[in-house]
């Protein structure tokens, strides 16, 4: 029996040259040193402007981990700690108060550790403070109640919500427009990014969150696996076009390839 289902060789063959772009793009960052420079988004920038506001306002600043364990949805997650350490070492330069609240019992201490190291990098290790960073319950709703008090309490002038989350996502949202706060957000499911849309003012849509992740982290491994997954992207759109030419030009050359 053929380990290729007939017809489908095309489709491995560009599977196989996808994954050798990634690659090559790892090893042109992390090994030649030639680390590719990514554009800063948008979302990004707002998070600057956030913390200003919260320091203006004298109010705090929240971030929300989003829910699951750290071996669920990994990539997710560590594009959410990468962003996490870069917010958490603006608002310890300008002097923000920073909340952090989070259901799952691996993220809690993952983001505790990456929080104080923050601040301890910004020459900051004596504003920071354990019980700023909150585990508050693994139960989807406990949690979802936790946070509307903590942001009604607080009165936070910004809510960062930026990972993987579900049906608690838009409830958490409009919970931190009530206080008047400024929502920035991040989803990669395609089911949590319309509301996003709704509840945020800036938000990171789909890709952008692992764009963002490797933006914040400037890790050459990260950077690296972009530039290889726009090359393939730019390899896909080629091919699209070749293939829209040739069938407007009456051909049945790329049918034919790809066995349909």
């Amino acid at each position: 029996m053929s380990m290729v289902v007939t017809g489908r060789v095309f489709q491995l063959l560009f599977l196989i040259s996808y994954g050798l772009a990634v690659v090559y793009g790892i090893y042109r960052s992390a090994y030649q040193g030639k680390v590719p420079k990514l554009r800063q988004p948008a979302t990004i920038t707002a998070l600057e402007e956030a913390v200003g506001r919260c320091v203006e306002m004298g109010k705090p600043m929240l971030f929300q981990t989003g829910i699951g364990d750290i071996n669920q949805n990994g990539a997710t997650h560590m594009a959410m700690l990468a962003v996490l350490s870069y917010t958490a070492r603006l608002a310890a330069l300008n002097g923000a108060r920073f909340l952090v609240s989070s259901p799952s019992p691996t993220l809690y201490p993952m983001a505790e550790a990456i929080v104080q190291e923050a601040y301890q990098a910004e020459g900051k290790s004596d504003e920071y403070s354990p019980n700023n960073i909150m585990y508050l319950s693994n139960d989807q709703m406990a949690y979802c109640s936790a946070v509307m008090h903590l942001m009604k309490e607080q009165q936070i002038a910004c809510n960062v919500q930026i990972g993987f989350f579900q049906a608690e996502n838009l409830i958490t949202l409009e919970a931190a427009k009530d206080t008047g706060a400024m929502n920035i957000g991040g989803a990669v499911r395609t089911l949590r990014i319309p509301d996003m849309a709704c509840g945020c003012d800036y938000f990171l849509i789909g890709e952008e969150v692992f764009a963002a992740g490797a933006f914040c982290s400037k890790d050459p491994l990260q950077l690296g696996s972009i530039l290889g997954q726009d090359i393939a992207k730019w390899i896909a759109l080629a091919l699209l076009l070749i293939g829209a030419v040739l069938v407007a030009a009456g051909s049945n050359a790329i049918p034919s390839i790809l066995g349909v």
